[in-house]
C-alpha cells in the first residue's frame, strides 16, 4: 500500500501523543527501554502483517497502551484520533482494578471476540512482550517463570488465531 501523507502525518501525531504519554515509563526489563520502544515495535509487527496497513489499525498499535498506562481516557483517544482506533484501544485495555489473575482471565476469554483490528494490535503485542523477555526480561524471572509466560502468551495467540496469515 502506498504511503498517503495525511496518513504520516497521522502517525507521527500518534507516535509524538504516545512519547508524551508514556515519557516516563520504562520497559520492566534489565535494559530499562524507553517505553515508546515498545510501541515502535508493535506498531512495525503490524504494519508488516497482511492486514495492518489500515492508519487506523497503526495508530491504534502505537496508542495500545496509552489508556491502560497512563492518566489519559478513551474520550482523549476518541477526540484527538477518532472512536475507531479509540475502540480498538478499548478493546486492548485491561480493566486495571481487577487483580492480575482476573485481568489475566478476562483477556484470555475476550481474546476471540475482539474485532479483526483489535486482534492484530493484541498479537503484536504480544510479539513484541515475548522478544523483550528473551532479550531483557525483567530482574527475578528465572527459566520457569519465562516458561510460564511464554505458554501464557502462547494461549493467547492461539485465541486470537484467523485474524492475520502473517502474525
Amino acid at each position: 500500500m502506498k504511503s498517503m501523507p495525511g496518513d504520516v502525518t497521522r502517525l507521527t501525531e500518534a507516535l509524538v501523543f504516545a512519547a508524551d504519554a508514556h515519557r516516563n515509563q520504562r520497559r520492566k526489563g534489565a535494559a530499562q527501554e524507553p517505553y515508546i520502544n515498545h510501541l515502535i515495535e508493535v506498531l512495525d509487527i503490524v504494519a508488516r502483517s497482511s492486514r495492518g496497513a489500515n492508519s487506523e489499525v497503526l495508530v491504534a498499535a502505537i496508542l495500545h497502551d496509552v489508556v491502560e498506562d497512563t492518566p489519559l481516557s478513551y474520550d482523549d483517544v476518541a477526540k484527538t484520533f477518532g472512536p475507531r482506533v479509540a475502540t480498538i484501544v478499548r478493546e486492548n485495555s485491561d480493566d486495571m482494578s481487577l487483580p492480575k489473575d482476573e485481568r489475566r482471565r478476562a483477556r484470555m476469554a475476550a481474546m476471540p471476540h475482539k474485532s479483526t483490528e483489535a486482534r492484530i494490535v493484541k498479537m503484536a503485542d504480544v510479539i513484541s512482550n515475548l522478544r523483550a523477555v528473551a532479550v531483557s526480561p525483567p530482574a527475578g524471572w528465572g527459566a520457569d517463570r519465562k516458561l510460564g509466560y511464554l505458554e501464557g502468551c502462547r494461549q493467547l495467540i492461539d485465541a486470537g488465531r484467523g485474524a492475520d496469515q502473517v502474525l
